[in-house]
């Protein structure tokens, strides 16, 4: 074999070599990834169950441990913002108010033009009753989307509380024109809202034709349980407007449905009928209002709120309507009991 040949020997040889070493590190790297790409999946697998257990566990009012499973979430997917939203509100329901605003702070540096963690600042602030913080982070939020029914929410809540009504009132009222959808936190702020209206309607006494129509679409879509306010709203409006027939109508409406929680509506019942004569029926309801609020146990702070909604037509002062009602139950014949 000549000098030449060898050579040509030992290159064939090298390169046989190097082919197999290539084919080695190929499976190494295809196996290597394959790996990786299981791991990945258990990953994503184990997010996914951590993030569902923590709903759940939400849902049954065992905070703390929602937060554990929040939290291995945040660890597994740093990069999603929803796990920094569900575990500050996690954080906050179960009384952990800094470390809730330092997640928040803590998702918002990581996502600072992320309008969900914006909102969900803007949320915290609310519930911490510090509205001047609240305010531009919301206007950022309904800046970038005016439909947003959360945010419209919350600011008809802090114009609630500077009692501006009259802007409360437009942030409620646009939610409530949000096309339905299977988004549960939007159609919680949409009950929520017409529950607002329906408060603003009757503290404020409006009766225009826009206040009627939020009324009967409130009394369509409210759940059940809800129904009786909008009954009792609509009732004031109709007093307003001086047709007793059909506010008696739904005050008794109100009434029937929720006999304990709108016990109130008995006053204006009776109010009715003292104004249309029937003074044995406007005693019978004078009496039943003085069963509930003529004790001083039921003079509670929740009963004057709700109370709150009959401003509108001048009938929600407690407890010094008391004595007046008694003194109408005698005027009227009957005997305060």
């Amino acid at each position: 074999m000549t000098q030449e040949n060898k050579k040509q020997t030992g290159a064939k040889k090298a390169a046989g070599g190097n082919k197999v070493i290539f084919i080695i590190i190929g499976i190494i790297l295809i196996a290597a990834a394959v790996i990786f790409s299981t791991q990945k999946v258990i990953q994503v697998q184990q997010g996914s169950n951590a993030m569902t257990e923590g709903k759940a566990l939400m849902q049954q009012g065992k905070y703390d441990d929602a937060a554990k499973k929040f939290r291995e979430y945040n660890t597994i997917d740093p990069n999603n913002e929803e796990g920094y939203v569900l575990l500050s509100r996690a954080l906050m329901a179960g009384d952990h108010k800094d470390e809730a605003y330092y997640f928040l702070e803590k998702g918002l540096k990581k996502f600072p033009k992320n309008m969900k963690m914006k909102q969900e600042m803007g949320n915290f602030y609310v519930s911490m009753g510090q509205n001047e913080k609240a305010k531009p982070i919301l206007a950022e939020v309904l800046k970038e989307n005016p439909k947003n029914a959360i945010a419209q929410t919350l600011m008809g809540m802090i114009y609630v509380d500077e009692q501006i009504p009259d802007k409360a009132y437009e942030c409620f009222k646009t939610v409530t024109t949000i096309p339905p959808t299977s988004d549960k936190e939007t159609s919680d702020a949409v009950t929520v809202s017409y529950k607002a209206l329906l408060e603003i309607i009757g503290n404020t006494g409006k009766d225009g034709n826009d206040e009627m129509a939020i009324v009967d679409q409130a009394i369509e879509k409210l759940p059940e349980a809800n129904k009786p306010r909008a009954y009792v709203a609509k009732g004031i409006i109709l007093f307003k407007k001086g047709d007793m027939d059909k506010a008696l109508e739904n005050f008794k409406t109100a009434l029937e449905k929720d006999p304990a929680g709108e016990a109130w509506a008995n006053y204006p019942i009776a109010a009715i009928y003292e104004k249309k004569g029937d003074k044995e029926k406007a005693v019978q309801y004078y009496k039943e209002f003085l069963k509930v609020f003529g004790d001083p146990k039921n003079l509670t702070e929740s009963n004057l709120i709700k109370a709150s909604i009959y401003k509108g037509i001048e009938m929600n002062e407690l407890p010094a309507n008391i004595p007046a009602v008694q003194k109408k139950i005698e005027d009227l014949g009957g005997t305060a009991e």
